[in-house]
């Protein structure tokens, strides 16, 4: 017994060394893990310096390009302005014998009354200043972006709005879930793409009567209009085609019911729309509005029969003399939400809402703040579409 017991206390000396040995080699495992971490962070951080450098010898090299072309435009611009100005001095000196000669009573030679620019003066003037504007801009930033690309990282936010579509579907019916999304006046279908990413058993549908904008989705991401997922249709919004698809979300975002100018092609659209759904199906727009949104700096005005033009100052730094400009075309049928309701109703949709979100700007017109979207249930809660800005989807089901 004694020695059963001498070899049970034995074992269990030796059992707590077992366990150190292998917690030794573990943590020798985990230090290797952690230096192998920060070698590669390191490698990483080395390529990344690399790559910055590069970039930054890339702007020098472009830095300088424009530098000899600004110095091109100077010369030839201070070459037209010494021609102007010897033309001035001809002139004046013209005028200066015409009094020396009325004193003397002799006739001068007849010289016009502006100073003189012969045609080969003026076709050399025009060229110089056109060469100068062909120069900048083909420098200038705006001749090397697509307008597309710009519109749709500046205008759209995709991800967000395709998780609210989702949940204003869901909100309609719970029990159910979307998975064809026709989107109207869909342009480049930048929200079609995102919806067609959101889901692999997900279908969209873009509809636009520009051929160019489908265009540019179709050579850009043939991938996904292979997939059968995306299909592309060039035509009116008013259209009806029994080819396409019924939807159960159909979209007209970006403020696209303004496009109508009458009542009557407002209702018009709005019971194409309510066709084109399925019968569990929801209709979604948007509309903007809030006393900032009209309110501007130094403006000038132009009515015209169908349109007031507005020309807007909008900020001037006088450090650098620019001013930045605005051209507006403003027309009094903008669509309120009372007017939509009422066309929703004379469509055929049975269930309308309306969910806001309230938002703050400073004043160099940047977000500061935005609410989440909540449904309006009242008159009380409606006032806050009197904050200073907001956005609102009104949402209408079959």
């Amino acid at each position: 017994m004694d020695e059963n017991k001498r070899d049970e206390e034995n074992h269990k000396e030796e059992k707590p060394d077992i366990i150190n040995d292998h917690q030794t080699e573990t943590n020798t495992r985990k230090e290797s893990d952690i230096n192998i971490d920060i070698l590669h962070t390191i490698l990483l951080n080395i390529k990344r310096i690399q790559l910055e450098q590069e970039y930054i010898q890339k702007e020098l090299v472009e830095i300088k390009k424009r530098q000899e072309r600004r110095k091109i435009i100077h010369e030839k611009i201070q070459a037209t302005e010494e021609s102007k100005s010897n033309s001035q001095k001809l002139y004046n000196s013209d005028q200066n014998l015409a009094v020396k000669s009325e004193k003397s009573g002799t006739i001068p030679r007849q010289r016009s009354s502006e100073p003189i620019l012969n045609l080969q003066e003026k076709i050399s003037e025009s060229k110089v200043y056109q060469d100068a504007l062909d120069l900048l801009l083909a420098d200038s930033l705006s001749a090397k972006a697509n307008k597309h690309d710009c519109y749709e990282k500046s205008v759209q936010s995709v991800k967000q709005e395709v998780q609210t579509l989702f949940n204003l579907y869901k909100t309609y019916f719970p029990n159910r879930v979307p998975y064809i999304l026709r989107e109207d006046f869909c342009g480049t279908a930048l929200l079609c793409r995102e919806w067609h990413d959101f889901n692999v058993q997900n279908t969209a549908l873009g509809v636009d009567i520009d051929d160019s904008v489908l265009k540019y989705c179709a050579e850009r991401y043939p991938e996904k209009i292979e997939s059968g997922r995306l299909t592309l249709y060039n035509q009116n919004v008013l259209d009806r085609n029994e080819s396409i698809p019924k939807a159960d979300i159909l979209s007209a975002l970006n403020y696209s019911l303004c496009y109508w100018r009458t009542k009557g092609q407002l209702t018009e659209y709005l019971k194409v729309c309510h066709d084109n759904l399925k019968i569990h199906g929801v209709a979604v727009f948007d509309l903007f509005g809030g006393y900032n949104v009209y309110k501007g700096g130094d403006l000038t005005c132009r009515e015209f029969d169908e349109f007031l033009y507005v020309f807007e100052k909008r900020k001037y730094n006088f450090m650098i003399d620019r001013i930045e400009c605005h051209m507006h075309f403003r027309f009094p049928d903008v669509w309120g939400i009372p007017d939509i309701y009422e066309s929703l109703k004379e469509a055929g949709f049975k269930r309308i809402s309306t969910w806001v979100s309230t938002s703050k700007m400073n004043e160099d017109g940047e977000l500061i703040s935005a609410t989440p979207y909540e449904q309006i249930t009242s008159d009380e809660e409606s006032l806050k579409l009197n904050s200073t800005n907001w956005n609102v989807y009104i949402v209408a089901s079959k």
